[in-house]
């Protein structure tokens, strides 16, 4: 091992957002192993250019188009293949199984019990095995428990077949976030994530519309709820298939890129310490993130979120159909909401390029307050009341993109923000189970508890952002102030790994809010 010595701090560069120094005349990048191929590269003999910006582009063009369109798809299907049992609803799943009072909010909430336990062991998973052999899995396993929901005959068989969904499921969206961040720097994977949380709140354009055709079908000895798993269930299976073949690990192992698109994409996510095929399991970083109050701080905040877009996402059809329409024109009406969601997570994309993450945040989580207490204080005026959820619905998706790139943003070290991914998609778990129980059955039509929880919520997610924005804003000016002798002594003594291990305490790394 060697050790870090004062001429040395410069190999550690500050973690910057792009347009600022990625590369400097001092940065040495070690030698990577190709884990395809078995082939060392060398990229240290580009510590003295600057990436060529050519490269970069065509590196993003062909990464963008190669990654986006597929896991989009694959999340669309996930959160569809999660939700429709809210459209099996009313679509005769509780009279065929006889489900009687709260028997359906439990055989909700129980997805997010086996959701809670496999998140950050299916993310270590994935570090230690294979990206392009995990996710396919995981894909299959949850197909396959969407096809079996269709044959269940009783409260106990739905329940675990919904427990299988839920650790398959578990693995997937925290897998991807994670994921994004061996490809794209810091700058780049905030579009990227709206892009990708965005298709997930599509599934809610498509999925009411499709459920109310699949609830017209009743032939080969199957209702029109059994339809709407078994078909939404093999579409998933057919692309787990596909996966196998198409997935692909890291940038330096990629067939799709070209040797020179490796090499600069290695320096540029060397610069952000960001290498996730080179980094080791820390356990160090294990431990950091799970005594990190910041790592609570941002599980909270998702919980809350969680408890917004589960609820709305599975209960929708239900509450258009409380305002007093029929069951086929509440599946197809859900996908309105639905779609200004999706609007409203498209807008955070461009939006994050002018404004910080913090105040669209803010911003986002004050329009659904209003579209809450609309809901809350006005009474027995079915077009107000759908205009609420279409403005709820605005105002809760978009929260979900801007706050996992928020903390993937601002906890460095990659062991370390594959566990804060984990615990915080875990807030979001633990939300899903106790969400379940927001809407229920005795509180209809106007269903206010359900609306007075998630006005709660929205308000949790806008103090939890103006608590670390706080934070954020002083400790950057506290490292701005530092000599560098003082950041030359806080790194001194230190190996290449513990130095690696600090993580977002190096006093380099640069917050953004």
């Amino acid at each position: 091992m060697t050790t870090v010595t004062a001429p040395r701090i410069m190999s550690h560069p500050p973690i910057l957002p792009d347009g600022m120094s990625i590369i400097s005349g001092e940065t040495r990048l070690e030698r990577t192993q190709n884990t395809a191929s078995e082939k060392v590269m060398d990229i240290s003999d580009l510590e003295n250019t600057q990436p060529d910006p050519a490269i970069v582009r065509s590196y993003l063009w062909k990464t963008d188009w190669r990654l986006l369109p597929a896991l989009s798809l694959v999340y669309l299907l996930a959160v569809m293949d999660r939700a429709n049992i809210g459209n099996a609803m009313i679509a005769g799943l509780t009279t065929d199984l006889n489900l009687k009072g709260d028997d359906i909010n439990l055989a909700i909430s129980l997805f997010f019990v086996s959701y809670i336990i496999f998140e950050i062991p299916s993310n270590l998973m994935m570090k230690k095995s294979r990206p392009s052999r995990w996710l396919p899995t995981l894909i299959l396993i949850w197909s396959a428990s969407c096809i079996g929901m269709a044959f269940c005959k009783n409260l106990n068989q739905l329940i675990v077949a919904r427990l299988f969904l839920g650790a398959a499921e578990a693995g997937f969206t925290p897998g991807v976030v994670y994921y994004m961040t061996f490809w794209y720097t810091k700058a780049e994977q905030g579009p990227r994530m709206s892009l990708f949380f965005a298709t997930g709140t599509l599934s809610g354009v498509f999925g009411g519309p499709i459920a109310a055709g699949l609830s017209t079908i009743n032939g080969g000895g199957l209702n029109s709820w059994q339809w709407i798993f078994l078909i939404e269930g093999c579409i998933s299976a057919f692309l787990a298939i596909v996966a196998y073949f198409y997935v692909q690990d890291f940038p330096e192992t990629a067939r799709f890129l070209t040797e020179a698109e490796k090499s600069v994409e290695l320096a540029r996510l060397g610069a952000e310490k960001a290498i996730a095929s080179t980094a080791k399991l820390s356990k160090r970083q294990i431990y950091d993130a799970l005594i990190d109050w910041k790592c609570y701080v941002f599980a909270v905040m998702f919980f809350a979120i969680n408890v917004n877009a589960s609820t709305i996402s599975v209960f929708l059809p239900t509450l258009i159909n409380a305002l007093g329409y029929q069951a086929f024109q509440a599946q197809a009406m859900s996908s309105l909401p639905a779609l200004c969601g999706f609007i409203g997570q498209l807008l955070s994309s461009p939006l994050s390029k002018y404004f910080a993450r913090s105040w669209l945040l803010l911003s986002y989580s004050f329009i659904g307050v209003i579209g809450f207490v609309i809901l809350i204080i006005v009474e027995d005026d079915a077009p107000v009341l759908f205009f609420a959820l279409c403005l709820a619905s605005f105002g809760v998706y978009p929260n979900i993109p801007l706050l996992a790139t928020y903390m993937t943003n601002n906890i460095g070290g990659i062991t370390k923000r594959g566990v804060a991914t984990g615990m915080t998609v875990m807030g979001g778990g633990v939300a899903g189970a106790i969400g379940a129980f927001c809407y229920r059955t005795v509180d209809a039509p106007r269903f206010l508890p359900g609306h007075v929880i998630n006005f709660i919520m929205l308000i949790v997610i806008m103090l939890g952002t103006i608590l670390m924005r706080i934070y954020f804003v002083r400790e950057n000016a506290r490292r701005a102030r530092m000599s560098a002798k003082e950041k030359e002594a806080a790194l001194a003594g230190l190996t290449e790994d513990e130095v690696d291990d600090l993580g977002d305490k190096n006093p380099s790394f640069v917050f953004l809010y």
